[in-house]
């Protein structure tokens, strides 16, 4: 099958449908993102995981929306963007590259259907979404300025 955007989203939601469904895949990538790094440990640690599980949920929705095009996934995707820059949140543009890594290490744990086209549909998609996220990190950028999905 070609990888078309259409063919990646859709791999990618219904992989996502079928991690939500197997159960603790939140859990499961919140443990292994935590572990990739004692910096990534030391920022988090004081964090309300049920609340930080119920935004992580959200936000894989938002960055499929995001790399669909779809306006809601736009806004609120430049609203992570926002609170995740340095003048807030201030989440290190290193520490995104962590945080796919474990979640797509977290993938092939939980979507019985695994298969490495679907890792490598998953990729693609969230990448689109932290380049635009790491933007906010970026002082010299313009607020106009955008990756397109």
């Amino acid at each position: 099958m070609e990888m078309t955007k259409e063919n990646t989203l859709a791999i990618v939601y219904h992989s996502y449908g079928r991690c939500l469904a197997n159960g603790n895949v939140i859990e499961t990538f919140h443990k292994k993102f935590l572990s990739s790094s004692p910096e990534v440990a030391e920022k988090f640690k004081n964090t309300d995981f049920n609340r930080k599980n119920r935004l992580l949920k959200h936000g894989l929705d938002l960055m499929i929306m995001y790399s669909r095009g779809n306006f809601a996934g736009q806004a609120s995707l430049k609203r992570i963007k926002e609170t995740h820059s340095r003048s807030k949140l201030d989440i290190k543009a290193h520490f995104y590259q962590l945080w796919k890594t474990a979640l797509l290490k977290t993938i092939p744990l939980h979507d019985q259907k695994y298969a490495p086209g679907i890792g490598a549909a998953w990729n693609k998609v969230l990448e689109m979404g932290i380049q635009y996220i790491k933007q906010g990190h970026c002082t010299r950028l313009n607020e106009n300025t955008k990756i397109k999905p």
